[in-house]
């Protein structure tokens, strides 16, 4: 624990002296990146986490004074307080100075910074940069320590072949006041170099006590400490790294010892059978490991990738030639001498069916008689394949339809089972060979029977006309009919003429069989003829077979074709749909055997079609719309007969109408008139459209009962009109039904309905809801004050049925000054002050009303009387025409008075 104690104040000394230090402002003071920050010698070459680094320089001269506030690296942390620097993670300068990366705040500044620096410590110093070093903190402390090593780090490469207790390295160490050293030593990295190495501790020499491998460890690190004994705080450390260096003392392994494969013969070039690996412990060139393969069968279809191991075909395989490949692979490193092993592969070729069945002959012929006892074994056939398994098992089969003849599936034994006709001969049959792998292989051969004929068959006759018929103009020499026979025998036996019997008129060409005339026909004479031919082959002895055939001489066409009327008339209905029959037509013709062709020639519409039905004649049906413009439609229909002749009719076709509802077209439903509109007065002209003829589209207009009391209706036209008086305060709204009838039989109708509106009219004077009005007020009643108010009701509606009320001021001198009507509502008030001593009585006060847009309308009058109390009230009486202008300046008053 002292010893500790005694380390950390020994730290504290070292760090916390005044150090130089190069800074760079950005824009409070930190190190700069070109620079190094040393360490005191004395110090460890490892600083652990906790442990202080340095003291960061105060009292800076830059525009923020002082270190930074805050400082962020995974490595290093800053004591704000003390300004001390420590270490977050182990650090160790074995290998020169460290570069550290940081991020930090300046005081005030909410920017964050990133800069860098480099910390070393002189014992280990970066040899490429040595000479620019500066160091940061020296001057507190420039060398703390009294022992130092000759060398800061001791480096020696061995072979791995080294000899037991060579000497490795001799490290020495000087004592400032020359006292004696002891060295220790450790290794911090690996404790397996412990034990391969001795140190000896008065001299410092290090030697091997076991053998090296580097297979196994290729790298060892020593610290070496020379103390004082009496002392053990006064120390030095040093570093001894220990290369070991690779001999040729491995041999190439095998991960196996045997390798197996497959792969199909049919593989492409290039194809990966199998894979060997090996390792050779060694280093470099001496534990590069390189394959090959050795001599064998084989080699030459194989090759080894010398990198990879991977063995792969080199040429095509083929397993009727080599089905196992068996050879050895070589694994050599490059060392000198070279080393290597074997190891053994064992490819086997998996059959593939790429050999087809092969016959012992290209083809065979043999020779039969037609009539060989049946069935009959004609022949044996033989092929083979050189395939295994499977793939060389040989079937049979008839690979073209050869009717009679079977081969045997797996003897290829050939039955004849059916006979065979000589005419067939030679007969052509195909015989199959397949192996029996999936997909399979085949071959085949051609098997060629010659059949030996007889004479057993008569000739037979093929194409021999029964009935000719013939013109009875036809030419001398001309061909008039041919016959033909064949005989299923061959050679002579199968070869047939012809021979004609029965008529001098005719001939046959012996050979062709071709019929011919040899002299002029004439039909009136002879109409008929009756020939026998026969067929005969050339046998011993021979056969033959005959036939009869019928001649008959035609008429000359010279009639054309004649409809039984010349004009027919059709009546249709205007509906009848596409495809109905309308008429069917037929022509005779006199000439014997004429075929008539019906056609239609011309129409007015092109709506008809004609289908001809042979003997029966021709149908003449619809095959477009009927319009209902037609009416009448002409056909007109031609009849041709072979010889082009020709006959014609018409058909009038007559469209008859059916009767269609009528449709009312498009019109208001609503419309509006004036009330007491005279009567005869138009209200609307309503149409209907039917798109018949005559009668069925003659239209007749009626109304129903109802509304036929006030309007009347144009049976023809269809226009209504007012047929009363109508006032709109009786009956405002009518709605008339409209029907549209035609003339057809049954008739057919539409409706349509109508609404009528009336339109107002100033036709109502207003009434007042009392004939005379009176009132009894004072004398010093205020002025304002409303003392009365009427009121009038008009029948009329909208600006027709609104009041106005004035008063009838003729005549009223000042006494219309005294009082004011509201023209709105009707209340009558004082307009100045009254004096019963002027006005004791005013009576028939007059007034009337108007319409409030302005104009003079129907008038009412009315009149009241106002009577003063107690000597100080007044009535007044106003007398006012019925037309009269009511303007301010028309007033007249007139006053009466009369004690109460």
């Amino acid at each position: 624990m002292l010893i500790f104690t005694i380390l950390i104040t020994l730290i504290s000394q070292l760090i916390s002296g005044s150090q130089e230090i190069e800074i760079s402002c950005k824009p409070c003071g930190v190190p700069a990146k070109f620079g190094t920050i040393y360490l005191a010698p004395g110090r460890p070459p490892c600083l652990h986490p906790g442990q202080p680094i340095f003291s960061w320089p105060g009292g800076l001269k830059c525009p923020v004074l002082g270190p930074p506030t805050r400082l962020w690296s995974p490595k290093i942390g800053l004591l704000e307080e003390e300004s001390l620097v420590l270490a977050k993670e182990r650090i160790c300068f074995f290998d020169g100075p460290l570069k550290i990366s940081y991020q930090y705040q300046c005081e005030g500044s909410e920017e964050i910074y990133s800069s860098e620096m480099k910390i070393g410590h002189p014992n280990f110093p970066d040899r490429r940069n040595f000479g620019r070093v500066k160091r940061w903190a020296r001057r507190r402390n420039p060398d703390a320590n009294t022992v130092h090593f000759q060398q800061d780090k001791y480096v020696r490469e061995l072979p791995e072949d080294t000899p037991i207790d060579t000497i490795v390295a001799s490290v020495k160490a000087t004592h400032a006041s020359k006292k004696t050293l002891y060295y220790s030593m450790v290794a911090p990295q690996d404790s397996r170099s412990q034990n391969l190495f001795t140190l000896d501790t008065t001299s410092g020499e290090i030697r091997l006590a076991k053998s090296l491998d580097r297979e196994t460890l290729d790298k060892h690190i020593l610290k070496v400490t020379a103390y004082e004994r009496t002392e053990p705080t006064v120390l030095a450390t040093t570093t001894v790294v220990v290369h070991v260096l690779d001999v040729q003392d491995n041999v190439p392994i095998f991960e196996k010892d045997s390798y197996f494969g497959e792969i199909r013969e049919d593989a492409p070039i290039g194809t990966t059978v199998l894979s060997v690996f090996a390792r050779d412990m060694d280093a470099d060139e001496n534990g590069e490991v390189e394959y090959s393969l050795a001599d064998g069968d084989g080699k030459n279809l194989l090759s080894i990738n010398p990198k990879s191991g991977v063995v792969q075909t080199s040429a095509p395989l083929d397993r009727e030639t080599l089905s196992i490949i068996r050879l050895d692979v070589i694994a050599s490193d490059k060392g000198t001498p070279r080393k290597e092993s074997k190891a053994f592969i064992e490819i086997t070729v998996v059959d593939v069916n790429d050999n087809a069945p092969v016959f012992e002959k290209d083809s065979y012929n043999i020779t039969i008689s037609e009539n060989i006892t049946l069935p009959a074994v004609i022949l044996t056939v033989k092929a083979s394949d050189i395939d295994g398994g499977q793939n060389g098992k040989v079937h049979y089969s008839m690979a073209s339809a050869s009717s009679g003849i079977n081969i045997d599936y797996s003897s290829g034994q050939v039955t004849l089972r059916d006979r065979i006709d000589a005419k067939n001969s030679p007969l052509t049959a195909i015989i199959r060979a397949k192996d029996g792998a999936q997909p399979a292989l085949s071959s085949t051969v051609t098997l060629t029977i010659n059949v030996i004929d007889i004479n057993d068959h008569a000739p037979n006759f093929i194409a021999a006309q029964k009935l000719i018929t013939l013109e009875e103009n036809v030419a001398i020499g001309e061909e008039v009919g041919r016959v033909y026979a064949i005989d299923e025998d061959s050679g002579k036996n199968g070869m047939v003429s012809y021979f004609l019997e029965g008529a001098e008129d005719f001939m046959i060409d012996r050979e062709t069989g071709v019929i011919r005339t040899t002299r002029l026909l004439d039909r009136e004479n002879v109409a008929k003829y009756s020939l026998k031919i026969t067929a005969s082959d050339q046998g011993t002895p021979p056969l033959n077979t005959s036939t009869i055939i019928s001649v008959i001489l035609k008429d000359i066409n010279d009639n054309p074709p004649i409809f039984e009327k010349t004009e027919y008339n059709v009546t249709i209905s205007e509906e009848l749909p596409r495809g109905s029959q309308i008429i069917t037509l037929k022509a005779k013709d006199i000439d014997e055997d004429q075929k008539i062709s019906y056609k239609i020639e011309e129409t007015t519409r092109d709506i008809f079609s004609i289908l001809e039905i042979g003997e029966m004649g021709a149908i003449l049906s619809i095959s477009g719309e009927i319009s209902r413009s037609d009416h009448l439609i002409r056909v007109e229909v031609s009849a041709t007969d072979q010889g082009n002749l020709q006959g014609r009719c018409v058909v009038n076709v007559f469209v008859s109408d059916v009767n269609s509802a009528p449709v009312f077209v498009d019109h208001p439903f609503s419309v509006k008139i004036p009330e007491h509109s005279p009567i005869g007065y138009p209200v609307i002209a309503l149409k209907a459209i039917d798109n018949d003829r005559d009668s069925n589209a003659a239209l007749t207009y009626t109304i129903d009962t109802a509304s036929s009391e006030h309007f009347k209706i144009d049976a023809t036209s269809g226009e209504l009109a007012v047929a009363r008086d109508l006032d709109r305060e009786d009956l405002a709204t009518f709605t008339i039904q409209v029907t549209a009838t035609d003339q057809a039989t049954p008739p057919l109708s539409a409706t349509t309905q109508l609404e009528v509106i009336l339109d107002d009219i100033n036709d109502n004077a207003p009434q007042f809801t009392s004939s005379s009005y009176a009132a009894t007020i004072s004398e010093d009643i205020p002025v304002g004050t409303s003392f009365l108010q009427v009121s009038a009701i008009d029948s009329d509606i909208g600006a027709n049925g609104i009041v106005d009320y004035f008063l009838n001021e003729t005549g009223l001198s000042d006494v219309g000054q005294l009082f004011r009507l509201d023209r709105t509502s009707g209340t009558l008030r004082v307009n100045s002050k009254l004096d019963r001593e002027t006005h004791k009585e005013l009576e028939q006060l007059k007034y009337h009303d108007q319409h409030r847009d302005g104009r003079n309308g129907n008038r009412s009058n009315g009149q009241s009387t106002r009577k003063t109390k107690d000597a100080r009230k007044l009535a007044f009486l106003s007398k006012i025409p019925e037309n009269r202008d009511f303007s301010a300046e028309n007033c007249d008053f007139q006053g009466f008075g009369q004690k109460i």
